[in-house]
């Protein structure tokens, strides 16, 4: 029995959920189940029972789950003992992230993280592409969406937001949305990816249901900071992540539209190489990372000021 089945069953008892269990270790559902039929087939008991409505753990699997917690714990302290007292993180570490999570997010950062590794050199890939880590010898990333690469592990950081906003010029001049419908009429700023060819959509909840759709408009624009400055700039609207629009919108050099249609976007995660969970630099750096993202980040008290947010309308599952 070895430890990444135990960690595979504890995160399914946790969350009771094999799809989010799959999404946390970048795993797919389906592997995730066959690694609990192989544990329950090894123990001899039956852990929980699994249905279209969710995973309900059995009196075993409850009892199970909390041993396994507690070996798990007691695997990870031991391994930081013994790390402490013979490896300082010291080295060189190179970290891939998308342009505007790098800048809003990492970069103000880097200060504190020098401090507390000062024999740490970080080599930033600010690049919105995803890359083959081990050819690329890429030792950590930032991952926007579903991770796909089932040989990485992966560490969920918090779900984004995407907003739609303009400059007070623009909307003084073409007026204001009310609806998505209307977004016909205005200059868009779409987003483009470089490495597909496509247009990124824009999703709003309509009727208490979510549409996503791609838009583009007369300029478009492959880096998240590029589409905040052209916003920014009086080019259009355009649709960006609660942190890179954060700033902007509190300092009113941005204004946010369609305030009763947001919806949530895709999970924003740490990837890396297996290999890498028992080097100390690269672990300094994911703990560092994590620990980057609260359960509510200020960028998101920032955005549900400004929308005068109820508590229905904060967002979710961070």
């Amino acid at each position: 029995m070895d430890f990444s089945t135990i960690a595979i069953f504890v995160q399914v008892a946790d969350h009771l959920s094999l799809s989010e269990a799959a999404s946390r270790l970048g795993l797919t559902a389906s592997g995730v189940s066959r690694a609990l039929t192989r544990l329950e087939s090894r123990v001899g008991v039956k852990l929980m029972t699994r249905s279209p409505r969710g995973v309900k753990l059995t009196s075993d699997g409850a009892e199970f789950h909390v041993r396994c917690r507690q070996l798990l714990a007691d695997m990870e302290m031991a391994v930081s003992t013994v790390s402490k007292g013979r490896t300082t993180p010291r080295g060189r570490l190179r970290l891939q992230c998308p342009v505007g999570f790098g800048k809003h997010v990492v970069i103000p950062a880097l200060p504190a993280f020098m401090q507390r590794y000062p024999e740490l050199v970080i080599d930033l890939q600010l690049d919105d592409r995803q890359y083959d880590l081990t050819k690329e010898n890429i030792d950590v990333a930032i991952r926007v969406g579903h991770v796909r690469d089932t040989k990485l592990v992966a560490k969920r950081l918090c779900r984004t937001r995407f907003i739609t906003c303009a400059s007070p010029d623009y909307l003084a001049r073409h007026g204001e949305p009310s609806s998505p419908a209307e977004l016909s009429g205005h200059r868009c700023i779409g987003y483009f990816n470089a490495q597909t060819g496509r247009y990124r959509e824009w999703g709003y909840v309509e009727d208490a249901v979510e549409r996503w759709r791609p838009v583009h408009g007369p300029i478009n624009i492959s880096t998240a900071d590029g589409l905040l400055d052209a916003a920014l700039n009086g080019c259009g609207i355009a649709t960006m992540t609660t942190f890179v629009a954060a700033q902007s919108v509190a300092s009113g050099h941005l204004v946010i539209v369609l305030k009763n249609y947001t919806t949530v976007g895709p999970d924003i995660s740490i990837v890396y190489p297996p290999q890498n969970r028992t080097s100390a630099p690269a672990r300094a750096l994911i703990n560092f990372l994590v620990d980057l993202v609260p359960k509510q980040p200020l960028w998101e008290q920032m955005i549900n000021d400004a929308l005068g947010a109820s508590p229905r309308r904060r967002v979710r599952d961070q």
